[in-house]
Protein backbone atom coordinates (compact mmCIF):
# COMPACT_ATOMS: atom_id res chain seq x y z
CA UNK A 1 0.00 0.00 0.00
CA UNK A 2 1.15 3.55 -0.74
CA UNK A 3 2.90 4.81 2.40
CA UNK A 4 1.19 8.21 2.07
CA UNK A 5 -2.17 6.46 2.26
CA UNK A 6 -1.19 4.73 5.51
CA UNK A 7 -0.10 7.98 7.17
CA UNK A 8 -3.06 9.38 9.13
CA UNK A 9 -1.64 12.87 8.73
CA UNK A 10 -2.58 12.67 5.04
CA UNK A 11 -6.26 12.40 6.01
CA UNK A 12 -6.75 13.85 9.49
CA UNK A 13 -6.15 17.45 10.54
CA UNK A 14 -3.62 17.92 13.33
CA UNK A 15 -4.23 21.22 15.18
CA UNK A 16 -1.53 23.81 14.65
CA UNK A 17 -0.26 26.31 17.17
CA UNK A 18 -3.00 28.82 18.01
CA UNK A 19 -0.55 31.73 18.10
CA UNK A 20 0.42 31.15 14.46
CA UNK A 21 -3.13 32.00 13.40
CA UNK A 22 -3.57 35.17 15.42
CA UNK A 23 -3.45 38.56 13.77
CA UNK A 24 -0.31 40.55 14.52
CA UNK A 25 -0.86 44.25 15.11
CA UNK A 26 0.07 47.04 17.48
CA UNK A 27 -2.90 47.42 19.79
CA UNK A 28 -1.72 50.84 20.95
CA UNK A 29 -1.78 52.32 17.45
CA UNK A 30 -4.82 50.37 16.23
CA UNK A 31 -8.21 52.08 16.71
CA UNK A 32 -10.04 50.59 19.66
CA UNK A 33 -13.11 49.81 17.56
CA UNK A 34 -10.96 47.42 15.49
CA UNK A 35 -9.83 45.36 18.51
CA UNK A 36 -13.01 43.34 18.97
CA UNK A 37 -13.21 42.71 15.22
CA UNK A 38 -9.65 41.35 15.19
CA UNK A 39 -10.34 39.20 18.26
CA UNK A 40 -13.49 37.78 16.68
CA UNK A 41 -11.52 36.82 13.57
CA UNK A 42 -8.87 35.07 15.69
CA UNK A 43 -11.60 33.14 17.48
CA UNK A 44 -13.34 32.23 14.22
CA UNK A 45 -10.16 30.76 12.75
CA UNK A 46 -9.43 28.84 15.94
CA UNK A 47 -12.99 27.49 15.86
CA UNK A 48 -12.26 26.17 12.36
CA UNK A 49 -9.15 24.42 13.70
CA UNK A 50 -11.08 22.87 16.59
CA UNK A 51 -13.86 21.71 14.27
CA UNK A 52 -11.47 20.15 11.75
CA UNK A 53 -9.53 18.53 14.61
CA UNK A 54 -12.48 16.59 16.08
CA UNK A 55 -11.16 13.19 14.82
CA UNK A 56 -7.73 14.02 16.28
CA UNK A 57 -9.19 14.92 19.66
CA UNK A 58 -11.35 11.79 19.71
CA UNK A 59 -8.36 9.62 18.83
CA UNK A 60 -6.35 11.31 21.56
CA UNK A 61 -9.06 10.59 24.12
CA UNK A 62 -9.19 6.96 23.04
CA UNK A 63 -5.40 6.56 23.17
CA UNK A 64 -5.27 8.21 26.58
CA UNK A 65 -7.99 5.89 27.88
CA UNK A 66 -6.18 2.80 26.62
CA UNK A 67 -2.90 3.83 28.26
CA UNK A 68 -4.66 4.57 31.53
CA UNK A 69 -6.54 1.28 31.40
CA UNK A 70 -3.26 -0.58 30.99
CA UNK A 71 -1.71 1.10 34.02
CA UNK A 72 -4.90 0.90 36.06
CA UNK A 73 -5.32 -2.81 35.41
CA UNK A 74 -1.71 -3.46 36.46
CA UNK A 75 -2.15 -1.45 39.67
CA UNK A 76 -5.39 -3.21 40.55
CA UNK A 77 -3.68 -6.60 40.12
CA UNK A 78 -0.80 -5.47 42.33
CA UNK A 79 -3.28 -4.19 44.92
CA UNK A 80 -4.85 -7.66 45.12
CA UNK A 81 -1.68 -8.83 46.85
CA UNK A 82 -2.74 -6.70 49.81
CA UNK A 83 -6.04 -8.60 50.20
CA UNK A 84 -6.91 -12.10 51.26
CA UNK A 85 -7.17 -14.63 48.40
CA UNK A 86 -10.48 -14.32 46.52
CA UNK A 87 -11.41 -11.00 48.15
CA UNK A 88 -12.38 -7.94 46.16
CA UNK A 89 -10.51 -4.65 46.39
CA UNK A 90 -11.75 -2.34 49.08
CA UNK A 91 -12.75 1.25 48.12
CA UNK A 92 -9.50 2.43 49.68
CA UNK A 93 -7.41 0.07 47.52
CA UNK A 94 -9.43 0.98 44.42
CA UNK A 95 -8.68 4.63 45.07
CA UNK A 96 -4.99 3.86 45.62
CA UNK A 97 -4.79 1.88 42.37
CA UNK A 98 -6.41 4.77 40.50
CA UNK A 99 -3.98 7.31 41.98
CA UNK A 100 -0.96 5.15 41.16
CA UNK A 101 -2.18 4.66 37.59
CA UNK A 102 -2.59 8.44 37.18
CA UNK A 103 0.92 8.95 38.55
CA UNK A 104 2.33 6.43 36.09
CA UNK A 105 0.57 8.28 33.25
CA UNK A 106 2.67 11.30 34.21
CA UNK A 107 5.93 9.68 35.19
CA UNK A 108 6.46 6.84 32.74
CA UNK A 109 7.64 7.49 29.23
CA UNK A 110 4.83 6.51 26.88
CA UNK A 111 4.94 7.05 23.13
CA UNK A 112 1.59 8.80 23.15
CA UNK A 113 1.94 10.42 19.67
CA UNK A 114 2.52 7.01 18.08
CA UNK A 115 -0.46 5.52 19.91
CA UNK A 116 -2.64 8.43 18.83
CA UNK A 117 -1.62 8.01 15.19
CA UNK A 118 -2.33 4.29 15.50
CA UNK A 119 -5.85 5.16 16.64
CA UNK A 120 -6.34 7.32 13.56
CA UNK A 121 -4.76 4.70 11.31
CA UNK A 122 -7.23 2.12 12.59
CA UNK A 123 -10.16 3.99 11.05
CA UNK A 124 -8.54 4.78 7.69
CA UNK A 125 -10.09 1.66 6.16
CA UNK A 126 -13.57 2.63 7.35
CA UNK A 127 -14.91 4.38 4.24
CA UNK A 128 -17.76 6.22 5.94
CA UNK A 129 -15.47 7.70 8.58
CA UNK A 130 -12.89 8.81 6.02
CA UNK A 131 -15.55 10.42 3.84
CA UNK A 132 -17.10 12.14 6.86
CA UNK A 133 -13.70 13.51 7.79
CA UNK A 134 -13.14 14.79 4.24
CA UNK A 135 -16.47 16.59 4.41
CA UNK A 136 -15.33 18.11 7.70
CA UNK A 137 -12.22 19.47 5.98
CA UNK A 138 -14.31 20.87 3.12
CA UNK A 139 -16.53 22.66 5.62
CA UNK A 140 -13.37 23.93 7.30
CA UNK A 141 -12.51 25.79 4.10
CA UNK A 142 -16.04 27.24 3.95
CA UNK A 143 -15.88 28.38 7.57
CA UNK A 144 -12.42 29.85 7.05
CA UNK A 145 -13.57 31.93 4.11
CA UNK A 146 -16.62 32.96 6.12
CA UNK A 147 -14.34 34.26 8.88
CA UNK A 148 -12.54 36.51 6.37
CA UNK A 149 -15.85 37.65 4.89
CA UNK A 150 -17.26 38.65 8.29
CA UNK A 151 -13.98 40.33 9.26
CA UNK A 152 -13.89 42.33 6.03
CA UNK A 153 -17.46 43.51 6.37
CA UNK A 154 -17.17 44.45 10.04
CA UNK A 155 -13.86 46.26 9.57
CA UNK A 156 -15.11 48.20 6.54
CA UNK A 157 -18.24 49.19 8.45
CA UNK A 158 -16.23 50.40 11.44
CA UNK A 159 -13.75 52.24 9.21
CA UNK A 160 -16.39 54.15 7.25
CA UNK A 161 -18.42 54.90 10.37
CA UNK A 162 -15.40 56.56 11.98
CA UNK A 163 -14.02 58.09 8.75
CA UNK A 164 -17.10 58.86 6.61
CA UNK A 165 -15.07 60.97 4.17
CA UNK A 166 -13.59 57.70 2.83
CA UNK A 167 -17.04 56.83 1.51
CA UNK A 168 -16.61 59.63 -1.01
CA UNK A 169 -13.74 57.70 -2.59
CA UNK A 170 -15.99 54.67 -3.02
CA UNK A 171 -18.85 56.68 -4.48
CA UNK A 172 -16.57 58.50 -6.94
CA UNK A 173 -15.02 55.33 -8.37
CA UNK A 174 -16.86 53.64 -11.23
CA UNK A 175 -16.29 50.09 -9.97
CA UNK A 176 -17.18 50.63 -6.33
CA UNK A 177 -19.99 53.07 -7.04
CA UNK A 178 -21.86 50.24 -8.74
CA UNK A 179 -21.56 48.20 -5.55
CA UNK A 180 -22.96 50.86 -3.25
CA UNK A 181 -25.25 53.07 -5.36
CA UNK A 182 -28.34 51.45 -3.87
CA UNK A 183 -27.11 52.14 -0.36
CA UNK A 184 -27.97 55.82 -0.17
CA UNK A 185 -31.76 55.75 -0.29
CA UNK A 186 -34.28 57.97 1.43
CA UNK A 187 -35.28 55.12 3.73
CA UNK A 188 -31.71 54.28 4.72
CA UNK A 189 -30.98 57.92 5.54
CA UNK A 190 -34.22 58.47 7.44
CA UNK A 191 -33.39 55.51 9.66
CA UNK A 192 -30.55 57.61 11.08
CA UNK A 193 -32.47 60.91 11.14
CA UNK A 194 -30.63 61.95 7.97
CA UNK A 195 -27.34 62.06 9.88
CA UNK A 196 -25.18 59.62 7.93
CA UNK A 197 -21.89 61.01 9.21
CA UNK A 198 -21.49 58.24 11.79
CA UNK A 199 -23.32 55.51 9.91
CA UNK A 200 -21.87 55.51 6.39
CA UNK A 201 -20.21 52.14 6.92
CA UNK A 202 -23.39 50.56 8.22
CA UNK A 203 -25.49 51.97 5.39
CA UNK A 204 -23.13 50.84 2.64
CA UNK A 205 -22.18 47.40 3.98
CA UNK A 206 -25.83 46.57 4.63
CA UNK A 207 -26.53 47.04 0.93
CA UNK A 208 -23.76 44.99 -0.65
CA UNK A 209 -21.64 42.16 0.79
CA UNK A 210 -17.89 42.25 0.24
CA UNK A 211 -17.70 38.50 -0.23
CA UNK A 212 -15.50 37.91 -3.27
CA UNK A 213 -11.85 38.57 -4.01
CA UNK A 214 -12.85 40.98 -6.80
CA UNK A 215 -15.08 43.07 -4.54
CA UNK A 216 -12.33 43.20 -1.90
CA UNK A 217 -9.80 44.29 -4.52
CA UNK A 218 -12.11 47.02 -5.82
CA UNK A 219 -13.02 48.41 -2.41
CA UNK A 220 -9.62 48.30 -0.74
CA UNK A 221 -7.83 49.27 -3.93
CA UNK A 222 -9.85 52.51 -3.92
CA UNK A 223 -9.43 53.13 -0.19
CA UNK A 224 -5.73 52.25 0.03
CA UNK A 225 -4.26 52.62 -3.48
CA UNK A 226 -0.68 53.01 -2.25
CA UNK A 227 -0.66 49.91 -0.04
CA UNK A 228 1.34 47.45 -2.11
CA UNK A 229 1.39 44.75 0.57
CA UNK A 230 -2.40 44.63 0.71
CA UNK A 231 -2.59 44.61 -3.09
CA UNK A 232 -0.15 41.70 -3.18
CA UNK A 233 -2.18 39.77 -0.60
CA UNK A 234 -5.41 40.27 -2.55
CA UNK A 235 -3.65 39.28 -5.78
CA UNK A 236 -2.52 35.99 -4.23
CA UNK A 237 -3.72 33.21 -6.54
CA UNK A 238 -4.29 30.93 -3.57
CA UNK A 239 -6.85 33.38 -2.16
CA UNK A 240 -8.83 33.10 -5.39
CA UNK A 241 -8.62 29.30 -5.25
CA UNK A 242 -9.98 29.36 -1.69
CA UNK A 243 -12.88 31.57 -2.78
CA UNK A 244 -13.63 29.35 -5.78
CA UNK A 245 -13.32 26.22 -3.65
CA UNK A 246 -15.84 27.68 -1.23
CA UNK A 247 -18.18 28.31 -4.17
CA UNK A 248 -17.82 24.71 -5.37
CA UNK A 249 -18.54 23.31 -1.90
CA UNK A 250 -21.52 25.56 -1.12
CA UNK A 251 -23.17 25.73 -4.54
CA UNK A 252 -22.12 22.49 -6.27
CA UNK A 253 -22.09 20.02 -3.37
CA UNK A 254 -18.30 19.92 -3.64
CA UNK A 255 -18.24 18.76 -7.27
CA UNK A 256 -15.36 20.36 -9.17
CA UNK A 257 -16.38 22.61 -12.06
CA UNK A 258 -14.47 24.04 -15.02
CA UNK A 259 -13.90 27.39 -13.29
CA UNK A 260 -12.13 25.67 -10.40
CA UNK A 261 -9.95 23.59 -12.76
CA UNK A 262 -9.09 26.68 -14.80
CA UNK A 263 -8.03 28.58 -11.68
CA UNK A 264 -6.42 25.85 -9.56
CA UNK A 265 -4.84 23.93 -12.47
CA UNK A 266 -5.88 20.69 -10.78
CA UNK A 267 -8.86 18.41 -10.22
CA UNK A 268 -11.14 16.36 -12.45
CA UNK A 269 -14.45 17.71 -13.70
CA UNK A 270 -17.38 16.37 -11.69
CA UNK A 271 -15.32 14.70 -8.96
CA UNK A 272 -15.53 15.66 -5.30
CA UNK A 273 -13.14 18.37 -4.17
CA UNK A 274 -10.62 17.02 -1.65
CA UNK A 275 -9.12 19.39 0.90
CA UNK A 276 -6.11 17.73 2.49
CA UNK A 277 -5.10 18.63 6.06
CA UNK A 278 -1.96 20.37 4.75
CA UNK A 279 -4.04 22.34 2.26
CA UNK A 280 -6.52 23.45 4.91
CA UNK A 281 -3.68 24.63 7.13
CA UNK A 282 -2.13 26.51 4.21
CA UNK A 283 -5.49 28.09 3.38
CA UNK A 284 -6.06 29.24 6.95
CA UNK A 285 -2.66 30.92 6.98
CA UNK A 286 -3.46 32.66 3.66
CA UNK A 287 -6.75 33.93 5.10
CA UNK A 288 -5.01 35.09 8.24
CA UNK A 289 -2.34 36.91 6.20
CA UNK A 290 -5.00 38.64 4.08
CA UNK A 291 -6.95 39.80 7.14
CA UNK A 292 -3.73 41.06 8.72
CA UNK A 293 -2.90 43.18 5.68
CA UNK A 294 -6.44 44.62 5.62
CA UNK A 295 -6.26 45.47 9.33
CA UNK A 296 -2.89 47.20 8.99
CA UNK A 297 -4.08 49.16 5.94
CA UNK A 298 -7.22 50.33 7.76
CA UNK A 299 -5.13 51.34 10.78
CA UNK A 300 -2.69 53.35 8.67
CA UNK A 301 -4.75 54.48 5.65
CA UNK A 302 -2.37 57.16 4.42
Amino acid sequence: MDSARTDPRSEFFIPLDQESLKLEYDKDSTPEEFHSIATAFDEHLWAVVNTASVPFYMAGTSAHSKIFMRFHTAERILALKLTTPGAKLSPELEKLAHEKAMARMTDEKTDFPTLLLDELRSVMDVTNLVESNRELLRQGLVLGWGALEVFTRDLLEALLNTSPSLATLLMNNADTKKLFTKGLTFDSLSEYNFDASRHMGTILTNQHPINTVESMKHVFGVLFPANTQLKSALDDRQLRIINQGRHVIVHRRGLIDRDYIRLAKEGTLGTRLVITPDKLEENLLVLRNTANKILIAATHPS
